[in-house]
C-alpha cells in the first residue's frame, strides 16, 4: 500500500503544471546565475601580459577604467592586520556619521536608516574605541562594532555577518594564480565549482518547492478524497511519509538535471584542458547542501497545511526564513540558516574553516525536518480521529 502511495503521489506530481514551472525556474535560475566555462583561460587569472594586451587594444580615455577593473577581478580576501582593519571601519563610520544615514539590512533587504540623536553617540563612541591611533586587540575592535550594531537595531554593516565587504583587500594575481593551482590540485576544479553550484541552487529550494508541498495534504481535503483515505486502513505515518518522501523525490530531479549538465560541462573542459576533475562534486554537495533544504521547505509545508488548512500561511513564513537566509554570501552557518551561501569559488583550505560547522547545520535540518514531519503525523492523526474513526499512527 505504501509504495502505490508513493508512486501515486510521485505520478501526480508529474501530471501538475506547477511541478512543471517549478522545474523551469529552478533551470532557469541554473544557466542566468553560473557562469560555465567555454575553456580553461575562463578559469585560470589573466596574467599581466594579457591585462596590459587588452588595454594597448583599447583607446587611451579606457585603460584606465580597464586598469582598475582588473585590479578588482582577481577577488577579495579578508583583512587580518588589525591597524588594516581599524582604518578601514573608521574611515567607512565616519562617511555614515557624516551623512547621518546608516545602512541596514532588514529580511535581506538593504534600508537607509536616519540616525538619532542617541545612535549618532553611539557612533561617536564607537569611532572612539577603534580609532586607528589606538592600539587595539581584536576582540576590542569587533565588541565595539558589535555594540554598535545593537544601537542601530542589529543588521548592519557592523554585524559580523555584512563587514565582510569593508574588512576586505584586493587579491593579487600572483595569490589568485596560487588559489587557481590549488584549486586544480586538491579540488579537482569541481569540488570548489559544486560549492558555488550548490550556494546557488539552495537559493531556489529555499522557497519554490513551499508553493507545492503547502497543498500536499490540503488537496485531499478539498477534493473530498480525505474521507474515503480515513476510511482505508493506512496509518497516519504511512500516509503522510509516502507523500513527504515522494514531494522529496520529485524536487531533487531538477537539481539532478542540473547537476549533470555542470558536470558535463566541466568534464568536456578537462578533456580539452588536460586537467583532472571530481565528477561526483555536483552530485555530492546537491546531496549534502540543497537535499536538507529541501527536507525542511517541504517538511514546513506541510505542517502548516495541517495546522491552519491555508496554504499562504505556510508561503509567507517560509518567504520571511528565506529572505533571513540569503542575506550573507559566505561565512554565516549557525542553526538559523537553513540556506547554505558559499559565493566563492575557494581552495579546500578555505572551506574546511566552515566545513564542520555546515556539517552540523546540515544535520540539524535533517534531524528537525523529521522531527517537523512526526509533529504532522501526530496532528494528522488527530484530525483523522476527529471524524470517528479508531486510528494508529503506527
Amino acid at each position: 500500500m505504501g509504495w502505490q502511495l508513493f508512486c501515486k503521489e510521485l505520478k501526480y506530481h508529474f501530471k501538475t503544471m506547477t511541478y512543471y514551472i517549478f522545474i523551469a525556474v529552478v533551470i532557469l535560475f541554473y544557466f542566468s546565475q553560473m557562469e560555465l566555462p567555454k575553456s580553461i583561460n575562463d578559469i585560470k587569472p589573466m596574467s599581466k601580459e594579457q591585462v596590459e594586451e587588452d588595454e594597448n587594444k583599447l583607446p587611451e580615455e579606457q585603460r584606465a577604467y580597464r586598469r582598475a577593473m582588473m585590479e578588482n577581478s582577481y577577488g577579495r580576501k579578508p583583512m587580518t592586520d588589525i591597524k588594516m582593519k581599524q582604518k578601514a571601519m573608521y574611515n567607512y563610520m565616519e562617511n555614515e556619521l557624516k551623512s547621518k544615514i546608516a545602512n541596514v539590512y532588514k529580511f535581506a533587504f538593504l534600508k537607509k536608516v536616519k540616525l538619532s540623536d542617541k545612535q549618532v553617540n553611539a557612533f561617536k563612541e564607537a569611532m572612539d574605541k577603534i580609532s586607528p591611533e589606538k592600539q587595539i586587540s581584536d576582540e576590542e575592535f569587533d565588541k565595539a562594532l558589535e555594540q554598535l550594531d545593537k544601537a542601530l537595531g542589529g543588521g548592519s554593516r557592523y554585524n559580523e555577518q555584512y563587514r565582510e565587504s569593508i574588512l576586505s583587500i584586493n587579491i593579487t594575481y600572483e595569490e589568485a594564480m596560487e588559489n587557481y593551482n590549488v584549486i586544480l590540485k586538491e579540488d579537482k576544479l569541481t569540488n570548489a565549482e559544486g560549492r558555488v553550484f550548490a550556494d546557488y541552487m539552495g537559493i531556489t529550494a529555499g522557497l519554490f518547492p513551499i508553493f507545492i508541498a503547502a497543498f500536499i495534504l490540503i488537496r485531499d481535503m478539498k477534493s473530498g478524497a480525505q474521507e474515503i483515505i480515513f476510511s482505508k486502513k493506512i496509518s497516519s505515518l504511512k500516509y503522510v511519509l509516502t507523500k513527504y518522501l515522494a514531494a522529496i523525490v520529485a524536487f531533487i530531479i531538477p537539481y539532478i538535471i542540473t547537476a549533470s549538465h555542470a558536470t558535463l560541462k566541466y568534464s568536456m573542459l578537462a578533456a580539452k584542458g588536460n586537467i583532472s576533475i571530481d565528477y561526483f562534486a555536483f552530485y555530492k554537495y546537491t546531496l549534502m547542501w540543497v537535499v536538507p533544504t529541501l527536507m525542511f521547505v517541504t517538511a514546513l509545508g506541510m505542517v502548516f497545511a495541517v495546522l491552519f488548512k491555508k496554504p499562504i500561511a505556510a508561503i509567507i513564513v517560509q518567504f520571511l526564513l528565506w529572505c533571513t537566509s540569503i542575506s550573507s554570501l559566505h561565512g554565516s552557518y549557525g542553526i538559523s540558516k537553513y540556506i547554505i551561501r558559499f559565493n566563492s569559488s575557494v581552495p579546500n583550505t578555505e572551506y574546511m574553516k566552515w566545513a564542520k560547522t555546515i556539517y552540523i547545520n546540515r544535520g540539524f535540518y535533517v534531524v528537525l525536518s523529521a522531527a517537523i514531519i512526526f509533529i504532522t503525523v501526530l496532528i494528522y492523526n488527530r484530525r483523522r480521529g476527529s471524524v470517528g474513526e479508531k486510528l494508529s499512527i503506527l
